[in-house]
């Protein structure tokens, strides 16, 4: 039995002789100054078949009951569920075709985080012909995420029958990895996140936060990838970057929940940086994001990224003994957020500091910031010691 309801409280249904079916819905929490939509409900007879029965419809707990399109039928031809693919951020769906083509209406796909998906559980889409039987997901999923579904099968009636339920958990992009952001296949955003030709390192656009104008007041969004290091030995994340930030606000690249890179202020020249991801080598699922905070009312222009890049580094071998003064720059190291300072060097006129001052420990969440100093060379040496100075103060 299927009936469309709009109500406020619990409607149930029952049979000749009292018996009772279910209570079909259930608004009891919401009260009694709601506005509920019209809701499909559906009550299996099949305990019923070969009886005769006098259908009863009662309610409790308030009025305001509205009952539409009651209907005794039998439910539509369900469809078999093909098991689902997943990728980076999309699913691809498809399913024998009902054997209800008389009385079809239309086909519903849904889905959900959890197991046991319902009529209720969020829609996918909606097929009005009985002979298209696939479909791809792409409204707002998450990397590395298991979802379920389920395609209903809907008649004339409103009746509905489901498929099987099938599961897949979409996956990281493969290794190595490059964009040169021409769109956003690669990327999951929040907020404003898009591409803009206002400004670019190379090609016709790069990534920014905020592509039609300043970044708001109090905002807080991420561009998100993932790359599956399973097979990387030296993996190094590259990207090119320039901004205008105010002083409340913090761009951050953040790998696996730590923070690797974090600057603000302004930067009106295109930069490369080079940031380690060795710690995360072997890996199926590497998370990188690109996160634009704003603690503050204040507004700015924004960060620009582009020409974003995971691939192995290139190892050089660097001769015995080795020695570096930091007075030439950092140009045999991935310096990921170091840089040289002139403040306070143990020799010389430069050492090599973590900048890891700027870093909000206790407000990002994102727990002990990974600042990566490496070698950009394998050095081959017999064995011997590394002895480095190193001092503490704001950094390192």
């Amino acid at each position: 039995m299927g009936e469309l309801v709009r109500q406020r409280r619990i409607l149930g249904a029952g049979v000749h002789g009292g018996a009772r079916l279910a209570d079909t819905l259930d608004n009891s929490t919401a009260g009694y100054n709601g506005t509920y939509d019209w809701t499909r409900a559906q009550v299996s007879l099949a305990a019923y078949v070969g009886k005769r029965i006098r259908l009863r419809v009662y309610s409790y707990g308030g009025p305001d009951i509205y009952l539409d399109n009651v209907s005794v039928a039998e439910l539509p031809a369900a469809v078999t569920l093909n098991p689902p693919v997943a990728h980076f951020k999309t699913v691809e769906l498809s399913w024998t075709p009902t054997a209800s083509s008389g009385a079809f209406r239309r086909y519903e796909v849904r889905r959900s985080v959890s197991a046991g998906v319902g009529p209720t559980s969020t829609l996918v889409g909606t097929l009005s012909s009985v002979n298209q039987t696939n479909l791809t997901d792409s409204s707002g999923l998450a990397t590395s995420t298991i979802y379920y579904y389920r395609v209903f099968v809907v008649d004339t009636n409103e009746a509905y029958a489901a498929s099987n339920e099938g599961s897949c958990t979409t996956v990281p992009l493969g290794y190595p990895f490059a964009d040169e952001m021409t769109n956003l296949d690669q990327w999951i955003t929040t907020g404003d996140w898009g591409l803009t030709t206002l400004a670019a390192h190379s090609g016709p656009a790069s990534l920014t936060d905020t592509p039609a104008g300043n970044y708001g007041p109090y905002s807080d969004s991420t561009a998100q990838t993932a790359v599956d290091l399973s097979s990387a030995s030296w993996p190094v994340l590259r990207f090119w970057d320039r901004y205008a930030i105010d002083g409340y606000t913090r761009a951050l690249v953040v790998v696996n929940g730590q923070p690797v890179y974090e600057t603000t202020g302004t930067q009106e020249d295109w930069t490369q940086h080079t940031v380690d991801l060795s710690p995360w080598a072997t890996n199926a699922n590497v998370q990188i994001s690109f996160r634009l905070w704003n603690k503050s009312n204040g507004t700015a222009d924004g960060w620009y990224v582009d020409d974003v890049s995971v691939s192995e580094m290139a190892v050089v071998s660097l001769g015995y003994p080795f020695f570096d003064d930091f007075e030439n720059g950092l140009g045999r190291w991935l310096p990921g957020n170091w840089s040289l300072s002139g403040s306070q060097p143990y020799a010389g006129a430069a050492a090599a500091h973590n900048n890891v001052g700027g870093i909000w420990y206790n407000d990002t969440g994102l727990g002990t910031a990974n600042m990566l100093l490496t070698t950009a060379a394998r050095l081959t040496w017999p064995g011997r010691p590394i002895r480095s100075w190193c001092s503490g103060g704001g950094g390192m």
